[in-house]
């Protein structure tokens, strides 16, 4: 009999928040074709966890089913990285190679739990234990297992997640969010949530070109990074809006990205509709939630753009938040803030900000004809001399200047905060 050819797994679905690991053995035929956990029809892992969770999970697109896995903090693996089989089933499973549990720790640094899909992932039980982990098998969800009813594998699958503390959702992930919708005019397609106010946009026929002014001037945290520098270290967005800067610290500057969004139809509108790179991490949650879960000094670079449909003020504007901001970034990291409203709304929000950062390292440029100023905050940033920063903004503009990135015009609009003075009372 010929040897078979040599099949290879899924990557992990893992974040930082995964607190319940489901571990299969490997992918039947179906998920390698597929590319996705569990992709057999007659498969019960998607059925049972929407019933677990009360969502319809087998009628979403595989990306949203992902998106609601991760914000819940369950994630996907296998026992196995590779092997040689005939057909699907485990019992056929040779000369296997194990995926490197080892850097499930690093990887995943809230993870308690481990749930082996089935006997052939209960392997490596032991093994799973002996790393610090509590782990528990659960009846197969494959269709080879016919000895258990649905109703019987729901029941054992509930009463686990229950246990790892991933069956019910906090009050924060029901409030009702408005609804994501599209416009287009001129080869650029615009994101509105629920308003006629533009929360974001993509030039159709050039995704990597930053089409908001306001939107390029939220780069301008750039010209606070050593040109050497760019690229290095990781970038965070709270507020994804229409992923122009995901795709473009993702694809152009090349640094790890995540971006954090609470409205799930935002998500599905950038993995639909504006070129959502494959390369971020997106959690889907809240930003102050995960501010307060990630690790402190581990940003380089922050972009805060967190307006609700009302478009007023920002949804999370205060000295804590501001604070929790400045813990996450690296010594000489730096943030860009929108802030967009009247007059007083903006003097208290940059405030708050100054309050946090210190005043000396809080800058301001001139606001857009729509009215968004962005502020730049930095963690401990020195300030190089003009002639510098001048070469900085030259070298960003010759890399990104197609793009929509004027640099050198934005040394021209940058200002030191400067505190507002209450208003002299007469004799």
């Amino acid at each position: 009999m010929a040897v078979s050819a040599r099949l290879h797994g899924l990557p992990p679905v893992i974040g930082r928040r995964t607190r319940l690991l489901v571990l299969g053995s490997f992918p039947g035929l179906a998920s390698l074709q597929a590319q996705q956990y569990y992709a057999h029809p007659r498969n019960h892992f998607w059925p049972i966890v929407g019933a677990v969770w009360g969502l319809d999970l087998v009628a979403m697109p595989y990306a949203q089913r992902l998106i609601e896995a991760k914000k819940r903090g369950l994630g996907l693996w296998d026992a196995y990285a590779s092997c040689r089989r005939q057909g699907s089933l485990d019992q056929a499973i040779e000369d296997a190679e194990f995926n490197d549990l080892l850097g499930l720790r690093k990887a995943a640094p809230q993870l308690n739990w481990v749930l082996h899909n089935g006997g052939e992932s209960a392997r490596v039980a032991s093994h799973v234990r002996a790393l610090g982990f509590q782990s528990l098998r659960l009846p197969s969800t494959s269709p080879a297992n016919a000895s258990w009813s649905f109703e019987a594998k729901r029941a054992a699958w509930q009463a686990a997640f229950s246990t790892a503390g991933i069956l019910g959702m906090t009050s924060k992930n029901s409030i009702e969010l408005p609804p994501a919708s599209l416009s287009e005019a001129d080869g650029v397609r615009y994101l509105h949530l629920g308003s006629i106010w533009v929360q974001g946009a993509m030039q159709i026929n050039k995704p990597h070109k930053l089409v908001l002014e306001y939107v390029q001037r939220m780069l301008a945290a750039l010209l606070w990074l050593p040109t050497d520098a760019l690229g290095q270290g990781h970038a965070v967005q709270l507020g994804l809006g229409a992923g122009a800067i995901t795709r473009f610290t993702a694809q152009q500057l090349r640094m790890a990205t995540t971006a954090v969004e609470i409205n799930p139809q935002v998500i599905t509108a950038n993995e639909l509709y504006f070129k959502l790179p494959r390369e971020a991490e997106v959690v889907h949650g809240d930003a102050a939630d995960w501010l307060a879960q990630a690790e402190a000094g581990s940003v380089t670079l922050l972009h805060v753009d967190l307006y609700d449909h009302e478009a007023a003020a920002p949804v999370l504007d205060s000295p804590d938040f501001y604070a929790a901001c400045r813990q996450v970034l690296t010594e000489g990291g730096v943030m860009s803030v929108n802030l967009f409203g009247r007059k007083a709304s903006f003097e208290a929000s940059v405030a708050r900000i100054a309050d946090a950062f210190g005043p000396e390292q809080v800058w301001s440029l001139r606001a857009t004809r729509e009215g968004n100023t962005v502020v730049v905050a930095g963690r401990s940033v020195v300030v190089p001399d003009r002639e510098t920063l001048s070469a900085r903004a030259v070298q960003i503009e010759k890399r990104f200047g197609a793009l929509g990135l004027p640099a050198q015009k934005w040394l021209r609009m940058v200002r030191p905060y400067q505190a507002a003075t209450a208003p002299q009372e007469g004799p």
